[in-house]
């Protein structure tokens, strides 16, 4: 009995998240793997989707303010069907994760404005607050996850909005693992240990029938 309970014990430590580890860069810091992407066709909406140039993920542009546009095709500009992004997060189709993300926030000849950047991990939120009034060429932000930290989403939020996101990139890409919340845990852990109390008066009970 005391073997399975620390082995329901390991269990549960195992499959706590580990420490979080994200970083944010202003500038351009490509990592290994990176890849583009890529808009194949105009598109108009809420939601407009693009794809990374090596394996085809499906990247999602959504805005709760905006309509979003991309205007070509190749690694073209996001841009917003009044000029000014204001809000649009960036996610990958069917759960994937990925661990480095970097883009490019410009406003058309002048810098972008200051932005709240919003990362979402299975670490927790991670808030930057990007300075704007960076010149041409200095408006990157590299975002990079480590230690077992891998990234859902990420959402730019401005104010003052900027003219369009160009040059989005993606590193790290791989599938969704879900990780069981500690409430769970807790119930599967009971229930566990439930079947064992079961388990052990069944046989408590034949032994006092033999008896």
């Amino acid at each position: 009995m005391k073997i399975l309970l620390m082995t329901v014990a390991a269990v549960m430590l195992a499959v706590v998240p580990g420490t979080a580890g994200l970083i944010f860069t202003l500038g351009n810091d490509p990592q290994p793997g990176q890849q583009n992407v890529l808009y194949n066709t105009g598109q108009t909406g809420t939601m407009v989707t693009g794809v990374t140039n090596m394996t085809d993920t499906v990247v999602d542009f959504t805005s709760i303010t905006d309509i979003l546009m991309t205007t070509a095709s190749g690694q073209a500009k996001l841009t917003a069907q009044d000029q000014s992004i204001n809000n649009v997060s960036i996610s990958l189709a069917n759960g994937s994760t990925f661990s480095d993300l970097i883009f490019n926030p410009f406003s058309g000849g002048t810098a972008a404005g200051p932005a709240t950047v919003t990362v979402y991990t299975n670490d927790g939120t991670f808030t930057y607050n990007y300075p704007g009034g960076r010149g041409n060429g200095q408006n990157f932000l590299t975002i990079t996850a480590s230690d077992g930290t891998v990234i859902d989403s990420a959402t730019i939020t401005g104010p003052d909005g900027f003219t369009y996101l160009d040059q989005v990139r993606v590193s790290g890409i791989s599938a969704s693992v879900a990780t069981p919340e500690p409430g769970t845990l807790l119930q599967t852990a009971g229930a566990f240990l439930v079947l064992l109390g079961l388990i052990g008066r069944g046989r408590a009970s034949k032994r006092s029938e033999r008896a």
